[in-house]
């Protein structure tokens, strides 16, 4: 996030004016300490939504994910 001309230290004081109704409702619910700086909201979101984040694949995974030549996109 990059305002122009906004001190970052003001940025977890607007942040949440940017936020949909239901991320404010998560954003409020965070102990104060997760919300005093922006590197703190920042690790906080980072904990709560992990699961988006890309982690590298082996190339043995990818493998066992190819499609045979003889397999439609339905195999029962």
């Amino acid at each position: 996030m990059a305002l122009k001309g906004i001190d970052l230290a003001l940025f977890p004081i607007v942040f949440p004016l940017s936020l949909e109704p239901v991320y404010q409702k998560w954003f409020f619910s965070l102990p104060d300490k997760n919300t005093t700086t922006w590197e703190d909201i920042t690790q906080a979101f980072m904990a709560r939504y992990k699961g988006n984040i890309q982690t590298q694949t082996s190339l043995r995974e990818l493998e066992i994910l190819k499609q045979g030549e003889n397999e439609g996109l339905l195999h029962i």
